[in-house]
């Protein structure tokens, strides 16, 4: 088991970023592409919708992934463990996961660009009713946040866990009512959270 060294940047110009990329000697390694996944909860976990334990199946392109996720501290960059390897069949892979007895939670979408330099992976991506944001993913604290302040970003201002935490840092959402998060469903979503934060 690994421990995952990422930081998020929320509201970033995405061309801007892609120049900042291009100048620093990174590579793009993967074009902005759909990557589409379901999340899973363990059985004793369900009460806790975004408990800190769960499994994910992603498709992400150009390979399929399973992925075993522990947030234990949200508030630090090393705050998750995780566990990944690559499969072949993305449905039998959802499959496998309902037969072992985990309880599908959320379906969720979002584009993806890849850049890469060294040890350093830097993610710019779109989620449904989000403005675009970056991760900075790499070895240890030191050198993501050496990557950040190069890139531009304040590391200060970076935001560490899982896609729930960006949703409630930018929109004040709380995601446990979501099942749903795609980019047809945007609307909807923002129109229902809405009327959740008003009501």
């Amino acid at each position: 088991m690994q421990l995952e060294i990422e930081a998020k940047y929320l509201n970033i110009h995405t061309d801007e970023c892609r120049d900042n990329l291009a100048r620093l000697g990174y590579t793009c390694t993967h074009e902005r592409r759909l990557m589409s996944r379901y999340t899973y909860l363990l059985e004793e976990n369900n009460e806790a919708k975004d408990g800190g334990k769960w499994a994910r199946v992603r498709n992400e392109g150009d390979r399929i992934t399973m992925t075993y996720k522990h947030a234990f501290d949200r508030s630090r960059i090393d705050g998750t463990e995780e566990v990944e390897f690559e499969v072949s069949s993305f449905e039998a892979a959802n499959q496998f996961m309902l037969k072992l007895g985990f309880t599908k939670r959320l379906q969720q979408e979002n584009y993806r660009e890849t850049w890469r330099k060294g040890d350093i992976e830097v993610t710019l991506n779109e989620w449904p009713a989000l403005a675009p944001l970056a991760e900075v993913e790499g070895p240890d604290e030191a050198s993501v946040q050496a990557a950040s302040q190069a890139l531009g970003f304040d590391y200060t201002q970076a935001v560490f866990g899982g896609v729930g935490a960006i949703y409630k840092a930018c929109n004040g959402w709380d995601m446990d009512f979501v099942t749903e998060l795609t980019f047809a469903r945007a609307e909807a979503i923002t129109a229902e959270m809405n009327k959740r934060l008003t009501a």
